[in-house]
């Protein structure tokens, strides 16, 4: 999944050095690794269950930004839209830690 720079306001792109993580197109890369396809409840059954999750581990949400969460300590960025997700970190630190919090 590619994310344009231009859906990242420059409050987001600045907090979390967006424009470093830009590729030459602009875009930020993102692998999507599950997805829940045919289930018309889906979206929301992630959203609950993410949102538990994350936050049990130092990922609140977002309040002011639908669907986004940061770390209270890391640079970590984690956007759910419907079934399908972005995650943006800044090091394999961050990394592994959001993917084993995803894990649980």
């Amino acid at each position: 999944m590619k994310i344009h720079k231009k859906y990242f306001d420059d409050e987001i792109r600045w907090l979390f050095n967006i424009d470093e993580l830009l590729s030459n197109d602009d875009y930020i890369y993102c692998e999507i690794r599950k997805g829940m396809y045919g289930l018309k409840q889906a979206s929301i059954l992630a959203y609950t269950k993410l949102k538990q999750r994350l936050s049990n581990h130092g990922y609140p949400p977002i309040t002011e930004y639908n669907g986004l969460w940061t770390h209270t300590t890391r640079k970590s960025i984690f956007v759910l839209c419907v079934d399908d997700f972005g995650i943006i970190f800044l090091n394999d630190e961050d990394k592994h830690h959001l993917i084993e919090t995803l894990e649980k």
